[in-house]
């Protein structure tokens, strides 16, 4: 099974984390036991594919959001990024921006771009068989 806490780290990351606040991590495990977010042996094969190859993981998220948005994974994510948003280090990670120029293009292009990694990443997912 892969390292809860190379597992946090890289989720954190990926959320948008620059440095690890150090109560993170116990928060990660203890809120992983209570709420029993197991990952069985296929799901801990796909982890341990995104731990070694962090670069895969916003085509992985977007393919199983399309493809099993109820998967432990994303599950795992969306917990990370619920204590991340309750860390006064990361709040403006969560917080919108005033005065966005171009605020129409950025929606669209940021859209664009989440619904191609999303294909590719469920093409990846069901081609290669990791879900």
């Amino acid at each position: 099974m892969p390292d809860t806490q190379q597992e946090a780290t890289v989720l954190a990351k990926y959320i948008g984390a620059k440095e690890i606040v150090p109560g993170l991590l116990p928060r990660y495990n203890e809120a992983l036991g209570r709420l029993s977010l197991q990952l069985d042996s296929k799901e801990g094969l796909l982890m341990q594919r995104l731990l070694r190859h962090p670069f895969l993981l916003p085509l992985v998220d977007g393919g199983l959001a399309l493809v099993q948005p109820q998967h432990t994974i994303r599950k795992r994510l969306l917990l990370m990024s619920a204590l991340m948003e309750t860390e006064t280090d990361y709040a403006g990670l969560f917080l919108t921006k005033d005065n966005i120029a171009f605020a129409g293009i950025q929606f669209l292009y940021r859209g664009g771009m989440a619904v191609l990694k999303g294909l590719i990443g469920a093409c990846l997912l069901k081609c290669l068989r990791w879900s």
